[in-house]
C-alpha cells in the first residue's frame, strides 16, 4: 500500500464508521464502502473484505446493501442534481426500492414519488418504481411426476426453461436425446 492509499483509506474508513451509525449518511457511507471494496483499501487493516466488514460492525451482506444503495442514490443525484428537494433525506429502505433500475428509471421514479401527496416515502417510491419495472411474472409449472412401468420420471422446469419457453414435452425430448446419447444409441438420439 502506498502512503496515499493509507491516507485515502483512513478518510474513507471514517466516513464508513459514521455511516454505519446513522442511516442519513447513506450516500457518503455507501460510496465510501464501494470505493474501499473496489480499490481493496481494506487491506490496510484486514486481509479480506469480510474481515473488514466485521471490523466496522456489519456483515458482508449489509455492507454490499449499503454500497448498492449509495451507488443507486449517487446515480439519481447525478441525473436530478443535488438541489432536488428531499433526495438527501432518503433512507436506505426508500432507496432499496430502486434496486435493479437504470439511473434514468430511478430518477423518474423519484420525481414521480416527490410529486405524490405523501412525498418521498418507501411506499411512494415502491409504487413509482413498480410502474417502471418490467413485468416478468412467469409462473413456473408444478413439477410433473410421470409413472412408467418400472420407474418414475420427475420433470421440473428451472428458470432457464421458463424464460426460453420450454414445455414439459420439449424437456422430455431433450432428456430422452441426452439419455440415448449417453447410452451410445446416437441414431435414435438424433430422432428424439
Amino acid at each position: 500500500m502506498t502512503p496515499t492509499d493509507r491516507i485515502d483509506f483512513s478518510r474513507l474508513n471514517d466516513e464508513v464508521q459514521r455511516g454505519v451509525m446513522a442511516s442519513r449518511v447513506l450516500v457518503a457511507a455507501g460510496k465510501a464502502l464501494a470505493e474501499i471494496r473496489e480499490r481493496q483499501l481494506f487491506r490496510v487493516v484486514c486481509d479480506s473484505w469480510e474481515a473488514y466488514c466485521e471490523r466496522v460492525g456489519i456483515d458482508r451482506r449489509r455492507a454490499n446493501q449499503m454500497c448498492q444503495a449509495g451507488l443507486i442514490l449517487e446515480g439519481v443525484e447525478t441525473k436530478l442534481g443535488n438541489a432536488f428537494p428531499g433526495i438527501d433525506e432518503m433512507s436506505e429502505s426508500t432507496v432499496r426500492q430502486l434496486a435493479g433500475m437504470t439511473s434514468e428509471e430511478a430518477a423518474e421514479a423519484v420525481v414521480e414519488a416527490a410529486s405524490s401527496p405523501e412525498g418521498i416515502t418507501p411506499k411512494s417510491i415502491r409504487r413509482a418504481a413498480g410502474k417502471r419495472r418490467k413485468k416478468t411474472t412467469v409462473k413456473a409449472p408444478r413439477p410433473r411426476r410421470l409413472k412408467c412401468p418400472g420407474g418414475l420420471v420427475m420433470v421440473t422446469v428451472n428458470r432457464k426453461g421458463l424464460t426460453s419457453g420450454m414445455t414439459i414435452v420439449s424437456l422430455l425430448r431433450h432428456a430422452l436425446a441426452q439419455a440415448l446419447t449417453e447410452e451410445g444409441d446416437e441414431d435414435n438420439a438424433a430422432a428424439a
